[in-house]
């Protein structure tokens, strides 16, 4: 998202909550008057149901993205201490020899 528009989206996610704040309940209410506890789970079921239908034409409709080589590889976690020795040995400076 570019960065001049954060500001802008970041207020109507605000408003948006404020209105299911506002919505939810009195929909909820409606529905457990009709249909007793029951329609809790009904108003539930209704709103995943609402969002999964676009989410998945969405995810069907819409290429996957392509895919990028890696310029690097990745080592396993057994093998991170054979990648760097943080004592050193093998490059030992060998000390002069005094008589």
């Amino acid at each position: 998202m570019p960065a001049d528009r954060v500001v802008a989206v970041s207020g109507k996610l605000i408003l948006l909550s404020g209105l299911g704040s506002v919505v939810g309940p009195l929909i909820g209410t409606g529905l457990m008057a009709q249909f007793g506890i029951d329609g809790v789970f009904y108003f539930m079921a209704a709103a995943a149901l609402t969002l999964a239908v676009p989410a998945a034409s969405r995810s069907l409709s819409t290429a996957a993205p392509r895919h990028l080589d890696r310029p690097f590889e990745i080592l396993a976690p057994q093998a991170a201490s054979l990648a760097h020795d943080p004592l050193d040995a093998g490059n030992e400076i060998p000390s002069p020899v005094t008589s």
